[in-house]
């Protein structure tokens, strides 16, 4: 991965596939050779602990424009041959051969590819009860690629879509959960192979386990001696956001733990999490989750009825 120092360079980049390749910008999307698609009904998986949705593997040709807005799911997007530029949240990079990126929910992601060379990337959806926390628990999200031997992908991959063709067999189900959990602990593992600076890593700690206090991105930054817009860049080249988009990250992903498990009123829950206001709280959940606190509340009860009447 090569990490830009601006995304207004990517922003740049899709302007200019604008004048050179307009009918990628009305289709959405490019053209590609040779895809392999598999994919399952949402209904199909809605109430699995660890699964995947989509499987694609393709070469893709001329221009290719893919735009996933506040998207409410986790890509992994793999580049076997050639270069992707790929812009997640506020930050924006190029995707090398041997890259596995993360495209993490609740973020604009956008991916873009420029002729000049052959490209051939594969695509996995993982969906799941315990993807979200599962993702949480190895460290994984913050992270915007790791590098994978194409070997080890190509197993896991395989797997997955030979468990995937037989999903309607409850073995085979069991199968893609254990080949998903076996998955993400790989990236986690490679990941800690290759650490962020230590003095990135004492800040994110310290807002993940103090989210609900009033901090000042300024005063953090002056404790590490830098200046607030070093400080950002810092902090994004390690984790993939700024320190405060991570900071509202921990709060919104609370509250919704806090919805889905208590019977905390909205507004306990948001002074909990750090919202003075339970109005402006209320606004920034909606924008992160898609749906009001109460709305997820609901669904969330509604959602373990079901799972205990099977």
């Amino acid at each position: 991965m090569r990490l830009l120092g601006d995304v207004s360079i990517f922003e740049k980049q899709k302007v200019a596939s604008l004048y050179k390749a307009p009918e990628v910008w009305i289709q959405g999307t490019g053209r590609t050779d040779g895809s392999e698609v598999l994919a399952l009904p949402e209904e199909m998986t809605v109430h699995e602990t660890l699964s995947c949705r989509y499987l694609v593997r393709s070469n893709v040709r001329n221009y290719f424009f893919q735009r996933r807005k506040n998207s409410h799911f986790y890509s992994l997007e793999y580049i076997y041959e050639g270069e992707f530029m790929i812009r997640s949240g506020n930050s924006a990079y190029i995707a090398e051969p041997g890259d596995l990126c993360i495209l993490h929910p609740h973020r604009d992601n956008d991916l873009l590819y420029f002729p000049g060379k052959n490209c051939r990337k594969a695509g996995v959806i993982p969906v799941g009860l315990l993807l979200p926390e599962l993702i949480h628990q190895l460290h994984l999200d913050n992270v915007l690629t790791v590098r994978v031997e194409q070997t080890l992908w190509d197993d896991l991959f395989n797997r997955m879509r030979e468990a995937v063709r037989g999903f309607h067999d409850p073995c085979s189900r069991r199968r893609l959960s254990g080949v998903m959990f076996e998955l993400l602990n790989l990236l986690a593992e490679l990941h800690r192979a290759d650490p962020v600076p230590a003095e990135m890593e004492a800040v994110r700690i310290r807002l993940e386990r103090n989210f609900q206090e009033p901090f000042r991105m300024e005063t953090l930054a002056a404790e590490l001696g830098v200046s607030l817009p070093t400080f950002n860049v810092r902090f994004r080249a390690s984790f993939g956001e700024t320190p405060y988009q991570y900071l509202i990250r921990m709060r919104l992903l609370h509250a919704a733990r806090l919805l889905g498990g208590s019977r905390l009123t909205v507004k306990e829950i948001s002074q909990l999490c750090g919202y003075g206001n339970p109005f402006h709280f209320s606004t920034e959940f909606t924008r992160f989750h898609g749906c009001s606190p109460r709305e997820f509340r609901r669904r969330s009860v509604n959602q373990r009825s079901r799972s205990s009447a099977e």
